[in-house]
């Protein structure tokens, strides 16, 4: 039997906000995957491919 699935102590944009609050003291190895990341899912949504075109 799976165990419940556990509940999230912090929603989604308070998460984001703490990593955004970060960035400027993290080093460029945890850094750089998350921009890419980032700029990975961006390029996936067409509004922002309207928005941004060949940027």
């Amino acid at each position: 039997m799976k165990a419940p699935p556990k509940k999230r102590t912090h929603s989604l944009f308070t998460q984001g906000a703490c990593y955004f609050m970060a960035m400027p003291r993290m080093s460029d190895g945890r850094l750089l995957p998350l921009v890419e990341r980032f700029n990975q899912l961006l390029r996936e949504h067409a509004v922002f491919q309207q928005a941004f075109g060949l940027i």
